[in-house]
């Protein structure tokens, strides 16, 4: 009896624990459960970026998955109060007429956005920079159109890796981006504007294919041969003219090069023109901590508009011309900087040889944040530098400028 009610007792003890065990297990797998769901929730929370992060707006789909989308923007105010002195003349003739000071105030906004989305077929991208420009000057009616426009519409498709097929209205491949340049290694917010100096090709519509390979690059475009220049206007021949461009470049760690080339074929309605074009290499270099140094050389034909060689008749006369280019920036402190450049350029027609063109340019910039830039410029533009050209601003014929700029970046 004693025997059975022992065995009866452990069987009562051992459901007793048994029901006890499978309670534990059941809330066990239940906590185990909201453990697993609190650490999904977090890791899809730590994917996800914010709606606005710092200049960028980002997209999210309705699954709740990060979209590889975004669009950035940015832009820039920039004001100038500026003195231009200005003599003219003409090539062979040392007398020149000195005219009173003209002083300008230039001012610019300017918005950039860029879009970019990643697909299954590769990186699609658009950037668009909106541009008004207004100039009030003393004594003439020279101004710059006020009304915004495109300085800039570009779009990408990165078809495959590597390779980026793109298209729309931005800087021809042609372009000398080193030496006394401002859209290169040169600020030059007010200066920059002899004839020396331009070793550009500046922008126009065009379709770009371009191969990358880490620093290594090389790109090719068909464009339209109406180009517009750093002065804002438009030249050349109907957009429907095409021309050639191409850029080998290297961007290394305190070392970049580049060799450029354009080619204009024979523009149609223009007497006496040829085929236009240029090629050029240069390299920029921290030769220091504190000093870095850039040089260009180029060497082209294009049409100049002139009465020289024929008195009775006007017409277009091939140009051929070689320029070098050179700049230096030292590093003065963390917020300020200075830069000295000079460019000088030869002409020759087949009636004419020209005195060569020349241009010099200093500037000392202050940065007290990182947003703003106040600077002083100065630029020297020697009295009988080129050709005279209806085409080439009287600039090129002598000018003296001075000018306190600012930028401040948003």
């Amino acid at each position: 009896m004693r025997i059975y009610r022992l065995l009866a007792a452990c069987a009562i003890l051992g459901t007793m624990l048994g029901a006890a065990r499978a309670g534990d297990l059941s809330q066990l797998k239940t906590e185990l459960d909201n453990l697993n769901s609190a650490v999904s929730t977090l890791e899809l929370a730590a994917t996800q970026p914010a709606l606005f992060d710092a200049g960028n707006l980002l997209f999210l789909p309705a699954n709740g998955r990060p979209a590889a989308a975004s669009i950035k923007w940015q832009g820039y105010v920039r004001a100038i109060v500026g003195t231009i002195g200005r003599h003219e003349g003409f090539d062979g003739d040392q007398s020149h007429t000195d005219h009173p000071e003209l002083y300008e105030i230039p001012f610019r906004t300017q918005l950039e956005a860029v879009a970019k989305s990643g697909t299954d077929a590769g990186e699609v991208g658009t950037r668009l920079k909106l541009r008004a420009d207004y100039s009030l000057v003393s004594g003439s009616t020279r101004q710059l159109p006020a009304a915004p426009r495109f300085k800039e519409a570009w779009g990408w498709w990165t078809l495959a890796k590597h390779w980026t097929i793109a298209g729309g209205y931005t800087n021809s491949l042609g372009n000398m981006d080193f030496g006394l340049d401002n859209d290169g290694s040169c600020t030059c917010y007010y200066t920059n504007k002899g004839n020396a100096s331009d070793l550009r090709q500046n922008d126009a519509q065009q379709l770009r294919l371009t191969r990358t390979d880490g620093p290594l690059s090389l790109a090719v475009a068909i464009q339209s041969a109406l180009a517009e220049d750093k002065f804002g206007n438009q030249f050349g021949a109907d957009p429907a003219q095409v021309a050639f461009a191409s850029a080998l470049q290297w961007a290394g760690k305190g070392f970049d090069s580049g060799a450029f080339g354009y080619y204009a074929p024979l523009r149609q309605g223009l007497l006496g023109a040829k085929p236009e074009y240029q090629f050029g290499v240069g390299f920029g270099a921290d030769l220091t901590k504190s000093v870095a140094l850039s040089l260009g050389t180029a060497a082209g034909r294009e049409n100049i508009f002139v009465t020289d060689c024929d008195p009775s008749s006007a017409t277009f006369e091939p140009a051929r011309y070689y320029a070098v280019s050179g700049l230096v920036t030292i590093k003065l402190t963390d917020a300020v900087h200075a830069e000295v450049g000079y460019a000088r350029k030869y002409y020759r027609q087949s009636c004419h040889t020209y005195k060569p063109a020349q241009d010099a340019a200093a500037g000392l910039y202050y940065e007290p944040v990182r947003n703003l830039t106040l600077g002083v410029e100065g630029e020297w533009i020697p009295f009988n530098g080129g050709p005279t050209d209806a085409f080439i601003p009287a600039e090129s014929h002598g000018e003296t400028r001075v000018a306190f700029v600012s930028k401040f970046r948003f």
